[in-house]
């Protein structure tokens, strides 16, 4: 499976001041045969949608990883749904992140990399 996240600065809630620019949300796109499935978790709801492009100027990171049914996804981490816990279970990954750029730093230590650079 090949998941491309999306690091932004777009939400702007309180708790943003506390988090490094350019890294305060996460969006993921999963690669299909000629779209993208965009997976957008908010505080109310998680989005999802067909898109046809990557978005530009953002910074992105192209993730492959064989689907694993068989691994367990729970830590403490992932117990209050963020944008960040979200996209680790959907992308299969046990980090211990719990911001934008945290998760960041684990994808590229584990294999991503930057896309459109």
């Amino acid at each position: 499976m090949v998941i491309y996240f999306e690091f932004t600065s777009k939400d702007r809630y309180w708790w943003c001041r506390f988090l490094k620019k350019g890294f305060w949300h996460v969006d993921m796109y999963i690669e299909k045969t000629g779209y993208f499935i965009r997976v957008e978790p908010t505080l109310a709801n998680i989005n999802i949608e067909m898109v046809f492009d990557l978005p530009k100027n953002s910074t992105i990171l192209k993730f492959e990883k064989e689907l694993d049914l068989k691994n367990k996804m729970f830590n403490l981490g992932n117990a209050i749904p963020t944008c960040v816990s979200v996209a680790k279970m959907l992308a299969g990954v046990r980090a211990t992140s719990l911001t934008p750029y945290q998760l960041y730093r684990y994808l590229l230590k584990n294999g991503a990399i930057e896309y459109g650079k």
